[in-house]
């Protein structure tokens, strides 16, 4: 993973989403990290964002996808 990390990311192009339960994963180094990115902070949780079909429609907007 460390060998695809890049030094700087462009913060508009990123859609942060993440859990604050997740296990595995600590969403605080997340949102340091993707500072400046949209961002999604949902309570509670799990590493396989196992709610994420609630928030599907955030996703597809901010991919410019419109549904209806």
């Amino acid at each position: 993973m460390r060998a695809l990390e890049v030094d700087a990311i462009t913060p508009q192009r990123y859609l942060l989403m993440v859990e604050t339960g997740d296990d595995v994963l600590d969403y605080r180094q997340a949102l340091e990290r993707y500072s400046g990115a949209q961002q999604m902070v949902i309570d509670g949780g799990d590493h396989g964002f196992s709610d994420f079909s609630a928030h599907m429609g955030r996703a597809l907007e901010f991919c410019g996808v419109t549904t209806g």
